[in-house]
């Protein structure tokens, strides 16, 4: 129940605006107040990706299989480094499943939520992030977008992770940055998977444009 009480105090300690990534969903706490104050939030920016995707990458992550990750994604009381017997580098993040979380800033939070799914940065990079910049009021000109973007290439960040290391990359894991694409789930996950994650979030799948009718035919026709 500190957190919101650190976010108040960060917010009004600071003369400029501050950022936090955060993986929690928008949740309540025990007390009935939310985890995030509204009153100290002035913008949401929320990235969205497949979540048939996003099993590959989280797996590789958290150096799990895949199957153990569907799981976990489909688990409404899933957390973050919630295991009593070990001491965590974080605090208890609760994630909810793939769809819950989505729906939980989205849908339930009452603030402002910009939308950004991971397929359309990777497709129209500058015009995703100029939106980004103007939905959160911060004051860019196109030029330091671009250059923004070109020091931010996912080549450039693989690179820089070899070299120097990535904080945020888990222990166990090869690599924070991977591969960087989407549809990869094609080639990877099974028909049985696919449809385990399908069953559970097809809802908000369909809503933000990762089920279309088309694809059934790739279930059928996965391995």
């Amino acid at each position: 129940m500190l957190r919101p009480e650190v976010y108040r105090f960060m917010a009004g300690s600071s003369d400029e605006v501050i950022y936090h990534k955060i993986h929690d969903g928008w949740i309540i706490l025990p007390n009935g107040k939310p985890l995030v104050p509204a009153e100290v939030t002035r913008a949401v920016i929320y990235f969205i990706r497949n979540p048939l995707d996003v099993a590959i990458s989280f797996a590789h992550h958290s150096a799990i299989t895949i199957d153990k990750t569907i799981d976990m994604m489909n688990d409404p009381g899933y957390s973050f480094c919630s295991r009593e017997t070990k001491l965590h580098n974080q605090t208890r993040q609760r994630l909810l499943t793939w769809s819950g979380h989505a729906e939980s800033w989205i849908d339930i939070s009452g603030l402002p939520v910009l939308v950004i799914r991971y397929e359309d940065m990777l497709a129209e990079t500058f015009e995703v992030f100029r939106k980004a910049t103007e939905f959160t009021g911060i004051k860019a000109t196109d030029q330091k977008i671009r250059r923004a973007l070109e020091f931010s290439r996912f080549d450039i960040m693989k690179k820089q992770e070899k070299e120097k290391g990535f904080r945020e990359k888990a222990a166990r894991s090869e690599s924070f940055f991977r591969k960087g694409i989407s549809g990869d789930w094609k080639n990877v996950l099974s028909g049985r998977q696919v449809e385990k994650i399908v069953n559970t979030h097809r809802r908000a799948m369909v809503r933000f444009g990762y089920w279309p009718d088309g694809q059934k035919q790739a279930v059928n026709s996965n391995r």
